[in-house]
């Protein structure tokens, strides 16, 4: 695709599953009829909906972008369009309403009657005003994932197609958590690790973190979309590297060490604290700092200082809010038994460091 489209969003899978069976009016945008035929998929689609509505202005638009010289240089997408439409005749509405601008007309498809519009343009989606009672809108990720789910499609060519449409024209890709938890799994839940650069996941992260976006909103994407409870497995620690890596590159707000220690701490909080053994330490806490340990000498070596590995969570548990930072701290402790060397190392360096922020924060005011 030869331009930039800011992505529409993905509705909850069950939600559009319910509106595509209970709508009376199902209205592919134009956007949405580029991306799905671009990955292949405007035919499956198209089989399983009994009606689907097409502006007729917008039909006489991709019928003149087929001819070689009244239309655009590159007819092959706006053929394939039209083949595709033309074999499911029997099922198109084509609308002709009024309307002096696409704006006018889409607000003219759907006065009263409940109405799905697949769109991937937001800016579409804000000009007509947000969804309401009467309108509901879903992107390509919907489709992809309502034929994977009727079989339609195979589990390959379902992650095929939602790391191929990162490689499309749009900005932003809005695909919804548990769908982006699906793709980490698949692509990088890899025995004994993998560069993520070397899988297909490569274009789903490119997209998202991509260098123009909010740093700090990345930031946190990256750690939601490494929620171990979500991806329902554990990815190995040099793949996590490769992505820890990646995303300072584009996004170099802090260094590796406290992104490793931040992601340490977010995994530690998660956790039930209830669940101890009979040495008074948690055991899941424990593997995630054993965890830690590995991520950390990958990076710095075997023989990395456990008091450089202590202060890198330490520096960054004082960064939190004083409500959080006191259940991290107590979190991060019941990776170790207590009144051992390691428990005892790590309470004295969160001391100390404690103390000299406190005493330096108090002479600059």
């Amino acid at each position: 695709m030869e331009y930039k489209i800011k992505h529409a969003p993905q509705l909850p899978k069950k939600t559009f599953i319910t509106a595509l069976s209970s709508c009376n009016n199902v209205i592919i945008e134009e956007t949405s009829l580029l991306t799905l035929s671009e990955l292949g998929l405007l035919g499956e689609f198209l089989k399983l909906v009994p009606q689907v509505t097409v502006l007729h202005s917008v039909f006489q638009n991709i019928n003149q972008s087929t001819h070689r010289f009244g239309g655009s240089l590159n007819t092959q997408t706006p053929q394939q369009i039209l083949s595709t439409l033309q074999k499911h005749i029997s099922t198109l509405r084509l609308l002709e309403v009024d309307g002096n601008t696409p704006i006018e007309k889409y607000l003219n498809c759907f006065p009263s009657e409940k109405t799905l519009l697949l769109t991937d343009d937001l800016y579409l989606l804000q000009l007509l005003g947000k969804p309401t009672g009467t309108l509901i809108s879903g992107n390509l990720f919907n489709v992809i994932e309502f034929l994977y789910d009727k079989e339609k499609i195979s589990k390959e060519l379902f992650h095929e197609s939602v790391a191929s449409a990162c490689e499309l024209g749009l900005f932003e890709p809005y695909m919804r958590m548990n769908l982006l938890h699906e793709s980490v799994a698949y692509y990088l839940n890899v025995v004994g690790g993998v560069d993520y650069s070397q899988t297909r996941f490569k274009p789903i992260f490119t997209k998202l973190f991509e260098i123009k976006r909010d740093s700090a909103f990345c930031f946190d994407l990256l750690f939601r979309m490494l929620d171990p409870k979500k991806l329902r497995t554990e990815l190995h620690p040099e793949t996590l590297l490769t992505l820890f890596r990646a995303f300072l590159i584009r996004h170099p707000i802090a260094t590796l060490s406290s992104t490793i220690a931040i992601w340490f701490i977010r995994k530690c909080l998660n956790e039930d604290s209830n669940k101890l053994d009979l040495s008074g330490r948690s055991e899941t806490h424990f593997k995630h700092w054993d965890e830690f340990q590995s991520i950390m000498m990958l990076e710095y070596g075997a023989d990395i200082d456990l008091k450089f590995m202590f202060e890198s969570v330490v520096n960054e548990l004082l960064c939190l809010k004083e409500d959080v930072r006191q259940r991290a701290f107590e979190a991060v402790k019941l990776c170790f038994i207590p009144t051992t060397q390691e428990s005892t190392m790590f309470e004295r360096i969160y001391q100390k460091i404690s103390y000299t922020t406190t005493i330096t924060r108090l002479s600059e005011e």
